[in-house]
């Protein structure tokens, strides 16, 4: 809504002044005049000509309450509309020839305005401007709000704005309390730094754990090396015993040779001789053994036969061996033949060491002759 002409017909001090707000670009008009001029009271008048006079009006110094009119010409969306407003409680809205006007087309002009928020909004003198703007951005009430949202043309402003001033309460105040972040990050702070003062090395401990640290690897280092000297002793010691047994047959080969040192060398044709004599004497001793066990094995069957009639159930055992008896006559006369051809092969077998030299000392094994005639042969000295 816009206001083209008021006319202050009876109000205040005025009579018949007219003041006209011709439209053009910016819209805007300023009312300029020294103090006492007349500027509150036109104010006044406007919102006395929109809403009615108030019930006790301080601008009737001049005329008396029935005698007050107050004139204007409105204008919206290209619609104009002239209306006069007396002092009256009701029908206080009139046409030029004072006749009651429907209230109906102002009021939609108005949009829902009350006296009090066209005051704080539109109708401040410099004591309200002050209180009333104050209210405004604090937006204390309702009133308030709906004033600075329609005013600014921000909505939802007052409540982001509690909302920021809750979330800075809940931050920060000039009072601490545990609910607050920064209380708590402080006091955490506090807590840390504590922390970081009571852990933080101080430069001798720094020192002292170094020459430790240096102390350790030297003895590590030291450890080190005594465990492989140690390690390559203990390998030389366990090839030593791997071939202990080997060492000690050849020393015993060697002390065997020691003690031949005087004897001869024995031709090789007469060697191949001993060895088959010593070879033959051994299998007669075999065979001498297993005819012996043999032997005693039928005459301990044969001396626990029963002199009763029960042996007759024993015919098959007596049959049996009765045909191995051919065998253990012809092992018998093998023994006698065999330890016949061993007495020969002995003296045989002492007459060669004899001419050998060797008739008080131990035949040698086998394995030393094998290794004597091969030194024989190469002619390498024992």
């Amino acid at each position: 809504m816009r206001i083209r002409r008021l006319s202050l017909e009876r109000f205040g001090r005025f009579e018949g002044c007219e003041l006209a707000f011709r439209s053009g670009t910016p819209d805007l008009h300023v009312i300029y005049g020294p103090n006492e001029a007349g500027k509150t009271t036109s104010m006044a008048a406007v919102s006395d000509l929109l809403f009615g006079f108030e019930a006790r009006s301080r601008y009737n110094f001049r005329f008396d309450y029935p005698l007050l009119r107050i004139g204007a010409e409105v204008e919206e969306d290209g619609r104009s509309l002239a209306v006069r407003r007396r002092k009256a409680n009701a029908g206080s809205l009139v046409d030029a020839d004072d006749r009651q006007m429907d209230e109906g087309p102002l009021l939609a002009m108005l949009h829902g305005q009350t006296r009090e928020r066209f005051r704080l909004a539109f109708s401040l003198d410099h004591l309200r401007l002050r209180e009333g703007g104050r209210a405004i951005v604090q937006a204390r009430d309702d009133v308030g709000q709906a004033l600075f949202a329609a005013g600014s043309g921000m909505t939802d402003v007052v409540d982001a704005l509690a909302a920021l001033e809750a979330e800075a309460d809940a931050i920060w105040a000039p009072r601490a309390a545990r609910h607050r972040t920064y209380t708590q990050a402080e006091r955490s702070f506090d807590a840390s730094r504590t922390a970081a003062r009571d852990r933080q090395v101080r430069p001798k401990a720094w020192t002292d754990a170094r020459d430790a640290h240096l102390a350790a690897e030297d003895a590590r280092c030291a450890a080190e090396a005594e465990r492989d000297a140690l390690l390559s002793e203990q390998g030389r010691i366990e090839r030593l015993r791997r071939i202990a047994p080997a060492m000690r047959r050849r020393a015993e080969l060697l002390e065997l040779l020691a003690g031949s040192a005087d004897a001869k060398t024995m031709p090789a044709a007469r060697e191949e001789r001993v060895v088959a004599a010593l070879d033959v004497i051994a299998a007669a001793d075999r065979n001498r053994a297993a005819a012996a066990t043999l032997h005693a094995e039928a005459q301990d069957r044969l001396d626990n036969v029963p002199d009763d009639a029960m042996a007759l159930f024993a015919a098959d055992e007596i049959d049996d061996l009765a045909e191995r008896r051919g065998a253990v006559t012809k092992g018998s006369t093998d023994l006698e033949r065999l330890t016949i051809e061993r007495q020969a092969r002995q003296a045989r077998v002492a007459q060669l060491r004899s001419d050998l030299g060797l008739s008080d000392a131990a035949p040698p094994a086998r394995p030393a002759v094998a290794r004597l005639r091969e030194r024989a042969n190469t002619g390498r000295p024992g």
